[in-house]
């Protein structure tokens, strides 16, 4: 995967959300070198015309779209692209305690970020291929190891809320497997199967006491975003077993 910047960004002082970032020949460069090692490439892209220029040039995957709409959402499903949006940046919480009270350039922008974020679950809903081929991820802005922690275990939930628990689960799993596939030579995953229990595939095994279909809380997700408690990776209760490629990093059965 080869990733480019064709949008402006948040914490960037210099570049506007609004500007256009590389010429169709740069992009199509970058597009072709992906393919030629057997990847694809992604571009971090705001605006609808610039993702639309994106699919247009051949990009197989969009990072965060913060303003998406609704011909640009049918135009992805159309493509068969990949999108990966980290949906609770729109948290004005995160906003307030990353900048501060004051105003700024970077704040400003963070807000007209979380302003289009906002509208992105309802759009993903009414365009469920495209909701199928959504990953999930975390494009955490707190500073510290422990709020990142609980900006990933928010973003659990706020996936839960908006979209169900299974849904999340296979955004956190089974497409994101997909996703990595196409990575080609640079899979990190090459040697077996992903996703499946079965011998020869990546033993990648969570043993959750409970159902986590149920309760998302089970696998961290919590509501609660900087009010959360401290936690250690790997300090959640219902998980009793954490198996990495056949290493066991957590075993509390016994």
């Amino acid at each position: 995967m080869n990733k480019m910047m064709m949008s402006g960004g948040v914490f960037s002082s210099k570049d506007g959300l609004h500007t256009i970032q590389g010429t169709d020949e740069e992009v199509t460069a970058v597009v072709r070198a992906s393919n030629d090692w057997g990847t694809y490439a992604t571009a971090h892209v705001n605006n609808p015309p610039d993702i639309q220029r994106g699919l247009r040039l051949g990009l197989g995957e969009i990072m965060h779209g913060q303003f998406l709409d609704e011909e640009t959402a049918a135009m992805m499903v159309e493509a068969g692209v990949f999108y990966n949006p980290q949906l609770s940046v729109s948290s004005l919480e995160a906003i307030e305690r990353t900048f501060g009270p004051e105003p700024s350039v970077n704040k400003a922008k963070s807000l007209l970020v979380a302003q289009g974020m906002a509208r992105i679950p309802d759009i993903l809903l009414k365009f469920p291929k495209l909701l199928e081929k959504t990953t999930f991820g975390v494009d955490t802005v707190t500073v510290t190891p422990a709020n990142a922690i609980r900006n990933r275990d928010h973003e659990i939930w706020f996936w839960a809320d908006k979209f169900g628990n299974l849904q999340t689960l296979k955004s956190m799993t089974s497409i994101g497997g997909d996703l990595a596939a196409l990575t080609g030579g640079q899979n990190p995953y090459p040697a077996g199967s992903l996703g499946v229990i079965e011998e020869g595939a990546y033993a990648d095994i969570l043993l959750i006491d409970g159902n986590p279909l149920e309760d998302i809380t089970l696998i961290g997700g919590s509501k609660e975003l900087f009010d959360a408690p401290d936690r250690k990776p790997g300090e959640i209760p219902a998980m009793d077993l954490i198996m990495k490629d056949g290493v066991i990093y957590k075993n509390t059965l016994d």
